[in-house]
């Protein structure tokens, strides 16, 4: 649970409450201008209205700034999360594309918040500020703060793998799947120090990541997502570098979909690597 730091469901919602208090606290003591509360599982609430009426007790002014990505980039990065976490091909396949609509998140933000206190930002490189997440973030706090704003460069905590190192820990996945293995917390944590060994290699880390080159999924996510980017890129990202997809009408079925990703996913493997990956999960 949680990347294997707590043992239990009722662990982790003790962990939350104990957090969230402790931001009370902090802001009530620290008397700081600005708080920056950031991430991404946010965007995933749909009861916001209680999380408000919390924020509400603590901050005078409360302002969304939410970074979206085009589906297409955004699908492999989702697919490689998902991956390290631990989810078998089926699980990837449960849904029309593996990775959920962004429009109804946003306008639940905005009925909550008010459109005004909702800023969406295009998660280009073309788009950003400075043309990179920090400087782009760093501009908007200083548009709101009315005064300069830098923010220091943050280790990609959250980078993904090398493609073949995706593939190799799918092949895992599956075989804990078919032989219906609990993934208890001491293999979460194996897990998570071999990801990190990994990112600690360069030369392993230089390896190709990720990337849609399956022109079966390409169209679908281009038919699935279409019409909400055209909304998105009204509605939204006035002013910015809009998100392109091309009108496709080729939409999958469950069966075909599923069939297509495990054979996108595993065109990434590469067996002359497994052996050494095997050695370094189990060191």
């Amino acid at each position: 649970l949680i990347q294997g730091k707590y043992e239990s469901g009722a662990h982790v919602r003790r962990a939350s409450y104990a957090t969230w208090l402790d931001l009370n606290r902090r802001v009530n003591r620290e008397n700081q201008p600005i708080s920056i509360i950031s991430e991404e599982f946010l965007l995933r609430l749909k009861n916001l209205n209680s999380m408000k009426r919390f924020l509400d007790r603590i901050f005078d002014r409360i302002l969304i700034v939410a970074y979206i990505r085009d589906p297409l980039t955004r699908f492999p990065s989702s697919i490689d999360q998902r991956i390290r976490g631990g989810a078998s091909l089926k699980q990837l396949g449960s849904t029309r594309a593996s990775i959920s609509l962004v429009l109804p998140k946003l306008e639940n933000y905005a009925a909550t918040f008010g459109t005004d206190n909702l800023i969406v930002r295009n998660f280009d490189v073309q788009n950003l500020v400075g043309a990179s997440p920090a400087t782009d973030f760093a501009h908007i706090l200083t548009t709101i703060a009315g005064e300069t704003v830098v923010l220091d460069p943050v280790k990609r905590m959250n980078e993904s793998l090398p493609a073949d190192v995706t593939a190799y820990l799918s092949q895992l996945n599956e075989v804990a799947f078919t032989n219906c293995q609990e993934v208890d917390r001491n293999e979460w944590l194996k897990r998570n120090r071999f990801v990190e060994s990994v990112r600690q290699d360069a030369n392993m880390m230089s390896g190709l990541k990720l990337h849609l080159n399956n022109d079966a999924l390409t169209d679908h996510i281009n038919t699935v997502f279409y019409d909400e980017v055209i909304k998105i890129n009204e509605e939204y990202l006035s002013g910015q570098v809009k998100i392109s997809l091309k009108e496709c009408d080729r939409r999958l079925t469950k069966k075909e979909f599923q069939e297509h990703l495990v054979s996108w996913i595993y065109s990434f493997r590469n067996p002359s690597k497994e052996n050494e990956l095997t050695k370094l999960l189990r060191a």
